[in-house]
């Protein structure tokens, strides 16, 4: 279908967006059948190279996976990732392949310029995580168990999952039963009913993953919500750390061991104390939104794919 419609149109340029790396072998099907169209392959997250998460059987189709993603960033006229830490993982497995990897960060929601006043004063202070679960990367227990402890320190909070849970995820959850009064489950929502959820928090809370070569989805909506957010750590380079470096309103927490230090808990109390309430300001938010709103990643895109037409 692909080559049929490239016959017909003659389209300049084709973008492929893996995951699912399916596309990106369409792409390359299509590169070699018309070697003169410019391709670019966006990859939020690589295909061949994660071994908390493989993606296929590796005891069969390791080697096949590695040949397959190699293939892609040798025919591809431009490669995009979403963090340096992708950049790197490719340079290292792929020494001296061709091509020129390019950066380009996860696009926002569409926000407000200005935030609503957010929820109305409850005896409640409400965090909210967004984004799923995916075994080996990221399991919701080292999430669970830190707001279970900060429970007993701060009886008064509230716990907002949004987010797909996939079956897998379910069965460990089972050991948080105690949490159920104080733990919301709201599934996955519309991208654009994100803005308006992550309003109603007093803060936001995001649990790193264990890989330093993935950045989770929602970053760019953490960055432009504007409100206080808890980042927890399950590695020392964690991608979403070095994306939000600056942020004013930002708590880094190490939670490498099963359980969080009393030190840890007493930090994120003194943080939650200090900073209810708050937010950045909206031109600080209008200066990141310049950056990560859809429109910037559009030019950004528009950028590569026009450095094709000066070939």
């Amino acid at each position: 279908k692909a080559r049929s419609l490239q016959q017909r149109h003659a389209f300049d340029a084709l973008v492929s967006v893996s995951l699912p790396f399916t596309a990106h072998w369409i792409g390359r099907k299509l590169k070699g059948k018309f070697p003169g169209l410019f391709w670019l392959a966006d990859t939020g997250d690589p295909f061949a190279l994660q071994p908390l998460h493989p993606l296929n059987n590796q005891a069969l189709y390791r080697r096949r996976n590695r040949r397959a993603e190699e293939a892609v960033l040798r025919t591809a006229d431009r490669t995009v990732v979403t963090n340096e830490g992708a950049r790197r993982l490719y340079d290292e497995v792929f020494p001296g392949h061709p091509r020129e990897i390019a950066v380009i960060p996860p696009m926002s929601s569409q926000w407000p310029v200005e935030l609503n006043a957010g929820r109305s004063a409850t005896s409640s202070w409400h965090l909210g995580y967004f984004g799923s679960f995916f075994p080996g990367v990221r399991m919701p227990a080292p999430l669970l168990e830190w707001f279970r402890e900060l429970l007993r320190l701060e009886p008064q909070l509230q716990l907002h999952l949004y987010g797909e849970l996939f079956e897998s995820i379910r069965p460990s959850l089972g050991e948080f039963a105690d949490l159920q009064a104080r733990v919301t489950l709201h599934g996955l929502l519309p991208r654009s009913e994100v803005p308006a959820a992550m309003d109603q928090m007093d803060f936001l809370v995001n649990l790193g993953n264990r890989s330093d070569f993935q950045l989770p989805s929602k970053s760019a909506d953490y960055w432009l919500a504007g409100k206080p957010i808890i980042n927890l750590t399950q590695i020392e380079s964690d991608t979403f750390s070095q994306f939000l470096a600056g942020h004013p309103l930002l708590l880094q927490v190490p939670v490498l061991e099963k359980q969080p230090s009393e030190k840890e808990l007493q930090r994120c109390r003194t943080f939650l104390r200090e900073h209810f309430g708050r937010r950045l300001p909206d031109d600080q938010r209008r200066m990141i939104a310049e950056r990560l709103s859809p429109p910037s990643i559009a030019r950004q895109y528009g950028q590569l794919l026009l450095s094709a037409q000066e070939k």
